[in-house]
């Protein structure tokens, strides 16, 4: 109670259904995949890895794990980057535009390669913290205005705030960062208010692996955030004059 008090003057919360009527409809769905046989190879050949070190970096091994259920590093084999290349197919079909977003940049480079070879053609630029401001601002407009531009392949790290991508009306994760209002605000890139269409936000994770187990702790941590801040905007002038007291 004392920190609601104490934090309230400063803090403004509006909340959703305030604005619902203006703010899209919206569809969200999770796809589990299986890793692809050389991802399995892979995946399993990094655990066996870890076992054998007897000074492993357990953190290390997550991530390598975390990287292998993207892209395999050897082959660039991919059951997402299959799904994604598919799902955009169908998307340039419908003359819709997507926002495939991505916290490490290997798999945007690996789809970028994908998009661009094997007869698939799918219009596309990139905006990560590679470019410079002049060529993120020139990859922004050629998406919005081009409509031969059906895919912007985003760093999360670097798309997430500041900009308005209702052009877009399809979102896909190719995988998703630790924070989970990260996420959130990188799919309200396309969820916002003047967005027409419904979107549709679709989530990658491959079965039986650290990204399948990511996801509970995701929603705990996602539940625990929403619980913290809805108490702290709903925090009365009594209990701040009760604070005092005490």
């Amino acid at each position: 109670t004392a920190l609601r008090a104490r934090v309230r003057p400063y803090l403004l919360r509006r909340h959703k259904t305030e604005v619902l009527d203006e703010l899209p409809d919206v569809i969200e769905e999770n796809e589990i995949l299986g890793l692809s046989p050389k991802q399995a190879v892979a995946y399993r050949k990094a655990i066996k890895g870890y076992a054998r070190q007897i000074s492993s970096n357990f953190l290390s091994l997550f991530n390598e794990l975390r990287a292998i259920c993207d892209v395999d590093p050897s082959t660039g084999e991919s059951s997402k980057l299959d799904r994604v290349v598919e799902l955009l197919g169908d998307i340039e079909s419908a003359g819709e535009k997507a926002v495939v977003f991505s916290y490490v940049l290997e798999p945007l480079r690996t789809l970028a390669k994908r998009l661009s070879s094997n007869g698939a053609e799918i219009g596309y630029v990139t905006l990560t913290g590679e470019l410079s401001l002049e060529e993120r601002n020139a990859a922004i407009e050629r998406f919005k205005t081009d409509q031969g531009c059906t895919a912007l392949l985003a760093s999360t790290r670097v798309a997430s705030e500041g900009l308005t991508l209702t052009e877009a009306n399809h979102v896909i994760f190719i995988n998703r960062w630790w924070n989970p209002s990260a996420n959130a605000q990188a799919r309200d890139r396309v969820v916002r208010i003047g967005q027409e269409r419904t979107v549709r936000v679709k989530t990658f994770i491959c079965q039986d692996t650290v990204e399948d187990r990511l996801e509970g702790m995701l929603d705990t941590k996602k539940l625990t955030f929403n619980q913290l801040v809805e108490a702290l905007a709903t925090t009365t002038q009594k209990d701040i004059e009760d604070s005092l007291i005490d």
